[in-house]
């Protein structure tokens, strides 16, 4: 065989395969969610959070749904297709959560009154679930009763 037709044939026997990349976005993004979560314990705070550890669990779980969604992309092809559509995003997110983690809770960059970081969010929702339910009902009531 030529090497002119050796250069026809590979191509063409490539185009035909689909490879699976397993370093792809979604092994990204568990680095980056994993990432979050080292910074968020091993990093001090700048004022005591009562739900830090909390947040580093929250977003350890989070790691770990996306290894479990990245090792189980093999067998599930629409698992594949939406991790490569969902990954930058993935990524885009667990890096918003970890600067906005360092300015607020760990450097305190941003005024605290205005700007509070995602373990102070995180207390108000598990905290107050039932009073800020109870208003989400109210709100669905004035908008039904509005149209």
């Amino acid at each position: 065989m030529s090497s002119e037709a050796l250069e026809l044939t590979l191509p063409q026997a490539q185009a035909g395969r689909r490879w699976h990349k397993p370093w792809g976005l979604g092994v990204v993004a568990v680095a980056v969610w994993a990432a979050a979560a080292a910074l968020t314990v091993l990093w001090p705070d700048e004022d005591a959070w009562d739900y830090t550890n909390t947040l580093a669990i929250l977003l350890s779980a989070i790691a770990g749904a996306l290894a479990a969604a990245v090792a189980a992309e093999p067998f599930v092809p629409r698992l594949s297709s939406r991790l490569r559509h969902l990954g930058p995003w993935l990524i885009a997110l667990g890096g918003l959560v970890i600067v906005w983690q360092v300015v607020t809770a760990k450097l305190g960059l941003l005024p605290r009154p205005f700007f509070h970081p995602p373990q102070s969010l995180l207390e108000v929702y598990l905290t107050d679930w039932s009073t800020l339910g109870l208003c989400v009902l109210h709100s669905l009531r004035l908008l039904l009763l509005g149209y």
